[in-house]
């Protein structure tokens, strides 16, 4: 099974600004359908959506944000909460920090829940999908989410 990967993106910097081109990079990933999330308030998740077909790419275009993977196999029977005692097992979850001044995108393929927490207000992610709106229904995938695995694998770290 793929893992998720960061896609870095060139920043070209001058007199007038910057640019990034996204496109640049993902021009052959299949991608079909792009939205953009934008949470109410900052410190807002949202966890655990996933797909077994689709690849999704996240891209913070303002704001910063704390993203997070699990692979579906590790998806919770209802009522139950995966055992984290004090830290992450990085081997359930991948987590990464991102923030539009430093543009990359994130892979989460197939196969993989994703969860996001806005650490900014305004903070806005551009989603890319590799299937459409319509084909995408039939490969939504919801997971239990307890409030003790939130705050651990969304828990601010201080350094």
């Amino acid at each position: 099974m793929d893992k998720p990967e960061l896609i870095s993106l060139p920043l070209y910097v001058d007199d007038r600004g910057t640019v990034h081109c996204p496109m640049d990079e993902l021009h052959n990933k299949g991608i079909k359908r792009t939205y953009i999330v934008k949470n109410w308030s900052g410190a807002r998740i949202r966890a655990w959506h996933g797909h077994e077909k689709a690849d999704t790419y996240m891209h913070v275009i303002e704001g910063a944000v704390k993203i997070a993977a699990k692979p579906i196999s590790s998806k919770n029977p209802p009522g139950v909460m995966i055992g984290l005692v004090g830290h992450i097992d990085e081997t359930k979850y991948m987590v990464k920090t991102l923030m539009a001044e430093k543009p990359e995108i994130i892979k989460i393929p197939a196969g993989w829940f994703n969860g996001a927490m806005s650490l900014t207000e305004g903070t806005k992610i551009l989603v890319y999908s590799t299937l459409s709106f319509n084909e995408v229904k039939d490969d939504d995938i919801r997971d239990f989410v307890s409030e003790t695995e939130l705050l651990k694998v969304f828990r601010v770290v201080n350094r």
